[in-house]
């Protein structure tokens, strides 16, 4: 789960990561938010995007499941 995903490291390590793990067989969910170019690196697979939509201040995870 990031609220990241636009361009930048983490951007890039998530993608390499989630990928590379889908590409050995795991089952690979990633929770981020809708227009995040993250999520539109993953929309035709290898990897499950769950959308997200992230709040913000102490509520914020609760406010993003």
């Amino acid at each position: 789960m990031t609220h990241q995903g636009d361009l930048g490291g983490s951007t890039n390590s998530i993608t390499w990561l989630t990928r590379g793990l889908a590409e050995r067989g795991h089952e690979v969910f990633l929770a981020c938010r809708k227009e995040s170019l993250l999520a539109s690196r993953f929309r035709d697979g290898p990897v499950e995007v769950v959308e997200t939509r992230f709040g913000s201040g102490p509520r914020l995870l609760v406010e993003a499941l």
